[in-house]
């Protein structure tokens, strides 16, 4: 994962990663947000990605939660309504108030589960800035540039 932020400015700061069942992270600080960049190695179930967003969200040290779900190798993802408000309500009981979340993929289809999140995220009172793309190196930018507007909000 290292070599995927070549382009990113030197501020960024490693503090954290972890490997489970089919899944890896790696959490990365700048301007005193945290980005959480996951990596499936797998399918993943529910029980797969609970001990990654509870490893993520105690490096987690403001009330945004911003996520990078890395699955250029296309592994199968299942995802349902019912997973999203679990993990929903996993952000609000550790109060998380905004989200900002990208996916790394060549599925057309993930736009409509984006969709699905946003949804959910409302009735949870939980800003919801997420977007799909292709390109990791976009994914990037999308980052940087929430992370300014949140410094920019402080």
């Amino acid at each position: 994962i290292a070599g995927n932020f070549r382009n990113l400015p030197m501020t960024w700061r490693q503090v954290g990663s972890g490997e489970y069942e089919n899944i890896s992270f790696e959490t990365r600080e700048y301007k005193g947000e945290y980005l959480h960049i996951i990596t499936p190695a797998g399918a993943l179930t529910r029980e797969d990605r609970l001990p990654v967003y509870q490893a993520t969200l105690d490096l987690t040290r403001s009330d945004s939660y911003l996520c990078m779900l890395d699955n250029r190798k296309g592994q199968e993802l299942s995802l349902t309504g019912e997973d999203i408000v679990y993990f929903a309500d996993i952000l609000a009981d550790h109060g998380i108030r905004r989200v900002i979340y990208a996916v790394v993929t060549n599925d057309p289809g993930y736009g409509n589960i984006i969709k699905l999140i946003k949804a959910i995220a409302e009735t949870k009172n939980i800003a919801m800035h997420a977007m799909s793309t292709t390109k990791f190196d976009e994914a990037e930018e999308f980052f940087l540039a929430e992370i300014e507007k949140l410094a920019a909000e402080k």
